[in-house]
């Protein structure tokens, strides 16, 4: 570079100069904003990391207490086991003395159920001419509404008392397990804030559970009954044929709330739950969890730089029992004839005679066991459960059919029922003589009937603290073509087992009022002349013989062995080689080999009911035709008193 005159070099320009100090300073700037921008990207990276893993957290927590509260299963002594959610009998805290477990039932199922009984009671009276014996029926219904208002609250309660940081020593599941859903809700939280980033911890003991509804509700696991045209929903909003939780659909001046609880556990908008809403009652099942979660800056976990409050709500889930087999409503008739005024089931409750005869029924129930079953220790007494222990017979059938639909739960079929109590699928279309009626009730909710011999029917014995009815002259037929008295023709009497009107086992004695097994050898009877004998001297007198018209035979106060198979009252001892028509009712005695499970016992840890699978003897009705003596060989039919 050459110098100037003077012999310096020249000076740079004075604007590059200012130019190269200014992309200097630029550079600087930008650094440091791009550190900050950095350290603000990692900080509020962490800050959301934090808060996404603190939703994480509050969700699991809310999740798992929702979980815990469908575990929950309340012994009930009108409806033996109640819960959130229904259970198939399966868990060992349920067992019956009979070492059988029972079911539960979900508060929602229970409610479901009576509501489309009390339909179906004023359905079928519309049906059969409004008949009075269905009044029993309805009143029943009504008595299961006023038990279903004690079960809700004493439920509610119990799930209430179950979210405090103790639990309730109450609160338990179908094994036995002690259910604590602070516990593991609180568990679920930490489990999930262990994953977070390190810069925040949970407020210990901050966890807070409660119980509350969800407002404009959810689907339920509940059917509405069918057809919807008879479901009387008055406009209430339904979901895919269900009822919907919160929500309340009246019938005949009772209101039924279903409980939120839906066909799996899950999470429920917050801005949706409410502690309480303006219902005329509820079952709280929504579950609020909040907790709080400390967060710190730096790593320096001396000081919280901020306190970060988090809830989330879940809703629990019912597991619905498709109640496979429910049990069976028997009728036959087995003298050789029908009653020309019984035709179909209907005529059991609508008949006149047997709703207001001369002669009303003996309403009784076994105490203390079974009666007259195989080494059975019941007696019995007298049962004013209906409100009465005499009463006209159509009552206590009316009783029975309401006790064995309620067996089917809350899917059974208006339609179907009525076409049942018409008649519709009885072969020839009515009752016909030494045949046996068994309907049944499949998982959609529809009966069927099936037709065979009467004398199939094996050893069924009464339940302790189940209904046993019995009449005497329950109908006569009448020859118009005789003047009175003598116009009384065939005399007959009707008898009647209920094993399913009281459930549970406070309520329902050993069995529980579940269905009893019919599976076991048939009775023993002749086939050219259809009557029974009783086997030879060296033998029980109370068990029946194979074949033989001779033998010793107890005659009680009804004639022969007294009601059901077991004498009573004394009786004495016929020696004489006779003819021993078949016995006073349908609890005859069958052979010594005979499978009788409820006396077999069962393991000492229990078992599933065989009938929870195979349908089992619900109701049993059976008619008999009146003898004065058992001289005449040629007529079939019980002794007369």
């Amino acid at each position: 570079m050459r110098k100037n005159k003077r012999g310096h070099l020249p000076g740079l320009p004075k604007g590059r100069r200012q130019h190269g100090n200014m992309i200097a300073l630029v550079g600087a700037i930008g650094a440091g904003l791009l550190v900050a921008l950095l350290l603000f990207a990692l900080a509020y990276t962490r800050l959301l990391g934090g808060n996404q893993e603190q939703r994480t957290a509050i969700e699991a927590a809310s999740l798992a207490a929702a979980k815990d509260l469908g575990r929950i299963v309340l012994k009930d002594d009108h409806f033996g086991w109640v819960s959130l959610s229904d259970y198939a009998p399966t868990g060992s805290m349920t067992k019956a003395p009979d070492g059988l477990y029972q079911p539960v039932y979900s508060i929602n199922t229970i409610l479901a159920t009576i509501r489309l009984d009390m339909i179906m009671a004023d359905q079928v009276a519309a049906a059969t001419g409004n008949p009075a014996s269905i009044a029993t029926w309805k009143n029943l219904a009504d008595k299961d509404y006023n038990a279903a208002m004690t079960a809700k609250s004493n439920l509610s309660a119990l799930l209430q008392n179950s979210l405090l940081p103790g639990g309730d020593p109450n609160a338990k599941d179908i094994q036995g397990v002690a259910v604590l859903p602070y516990v593991s809700a609180e568990n679920a939280y930490k489990q999930n804030n262990m994953r977070g980033t390190g810069g925040s911890a949970y407020v210990n003991g901050s966890l807070k559970l409660t119980l509350g509804c969800l407002d404009g509700g959810s689907e339920t696991t509940v059917s509405v009954p069918t057809p919807s045209s008879k479901a009387s929903l008055g406009g209430a909003p339904t979901q895919n044929g269900k009822y919907m939780s919160f929500t309340n659909y009246p019938y005949n001046g009772k209101n039924f709330v279903f409980t939120a609880a839906g066909s799996s556990i899950k999470l429920i908008d917050k801005k949706n739950f409410k502690p309480t809403l303006g219902l005329p009652y509820f079952v709280p099942s929504v579950v609020m969890a909040e907790a709080d979660q400390k967060f710190f800056d730096n790593g320096d976990t001396s000081k919280p730089a901020r306190i970060v409050h988090s809830l989330s709500c879940a809703q629990p889930a019912c597991i619905t029992d498709p109640r496979p087999a429910p049990g069976l409503f028997i009728a036959d008739f087995v003298d050789g004839q029908v009653p020309k005024s019984i035709d179909r089931p209907s005529d059991l409750w609508n008949q006149s005679q047997l709703n207001a005869g001369p002669n009303p029924a003996s309403m009784q129930t076994p105490q203390g066991g079974d009666y007259n079953g195989p080494g059975s220790t019941g007696t019995l007494v007298p049962d004013s459960s209906l409100g009465s222990s005499t009463l006209p017979p159509a009552n206590g059938i009316a009783a029975a059919m309401h006790d064995w639909l309620r067996q089917g739960g809350h899917k059974v079929n208006i339609d179907s029922v009525i076409a049942m109590v018409n008649g519709v699928g009885l072969p020839g279309g009515k009752f016909q003589a030494n045949q046996m009626y068994k309907w049944r009730i499949d998982q959609n909710g529809n009966i069927s009937v099936t037709a065979s011999g009467a004398f199939k029917e094996p050893y069924i014995a009464c339940s302790e603290n189940q209904l046993y009815m019995q009449c005497t002259d329950a109908l006569d037929e009448i020859d118009a073509s005789l003047p009175p008295p003598g116009n009384k023709t065939s005399p007959w009497a009707l008898y009647m087992k209920d094993e399913c009107r009281q459930w549970g086992d406070v309520n329902g004695g050993q069995h529980a009022g579940q269905p009893l097994p019919v599976t076991g050898t048939p009775l023993a009877y002749n086939p050219a002349e259809k009557w029974i004998a009783c086997l030879p001297d060296a033998l029980p007198d109370t068990a029946i013989a194979m074949n033989g018209n001779a033998g010793t035979v107890k005659l009680g106060d009804l004639g022969a062995m007294g009601s059901g198979a077991n004498d009573r009252s004394g009786g004495t001892i016929a020696t004489t080689p006779l003819p021993v028509y078949r016995l006073d009712d349908f609890a005859e005695p069958g052979l010594v080999a005979l499978n009788y499970l409820y006396t077999q016992g069962s393991p000492a840890g229990g078992i599933m009911p065989p009938q929870y699978l195979q349908n089992g003897a619900a109701v049993t009705v059976r008619f008999r035709v009146e003898l004065a003596n058992v001289s005449t060989p040629t007529v079939e039919g019980h002794v007369k008193k």
